[in-house]
């Protein structure tokens, strides 16, 4: 697929979670001339080879999903890719209600209770029923961007096989602090 977009994977680098060494493989991919580095790594390992990137001079845009939150530091004015986290009013909600920051996933786990529920309390049963039937159910999920439910994100799509989709935002790490790119 990257291919017939007219995108080349010249390396794919794995890692152990242990790993503290990056040097030779930066070496290599410094080598290799990408126009791009995508870095699916988690901290420490991520805080790691983002120091020993700088310190070897592997001056690539670099992306990832998520990760950067926990490198800032590091990936200074680098972008990456994360889920939308709601509208405002709901981020305003949750801090009060909670105490809490709001991190990610919160709204896909708050719409998908809601969902569920609203699903529970909008199927219609069928005779003889106190519960509504499963298949009625899905079937309502399904449906749900044609009833009257209110995500919490701008906007959902559920496909025929219940795959939950919502937009993704870009950002990208301006003086320490992830900056909204495009949504």
């Amino acid at each position: 697929l990257l291919k017939t977009n007219g995108l080349d994977v010249v390396f794919v680098n794995s890692f152990t979670p242990s790993e503290r060494d990056f040097r030779l493989e930066i070496q290599k991919m410094k080598a290799k001339s990408p126009d791009v580095i995508e870095v699916l790594l988690q901290s420490p390992t991520l805080n790691v080879f983002g120091k020993q990137s700088k310190e070897s001079g592997l001056n690539v845009p670099m992306s990832s999903l998520n990760n950067f939150m926990s490198a800032i530091k590091e990936y200074e004015g680098q972008a990456f890719v994360t889920e939308d986290t709601g509208l405002s009013s709901f981020t305003e909600h949750f801090e009060s209600s909670t105490g809490a920051e709001q991190v990610g996933c919160v709204v896909n786990f708050y719409d998908g209770l809601n969902m569920l529920v609203h699903a529970y309390e909008n199927t219609e049963l069928r005779d003889g029923e106190s519960v509504p039937n499963n298949e009625d159910v899905v079937r309502t999920l399904l449906n749900i961007e044609n009833t009257d439910f209110k995500s919490v994100i701008d906007q959902i799509t559920i496909d025929s096989e219940g795959n939950i989709d919502s937009p993704a935002i870009l950002k990208r790490i301006i003086n320490g602090k992830p900056v909204i790119v495009e949504k």
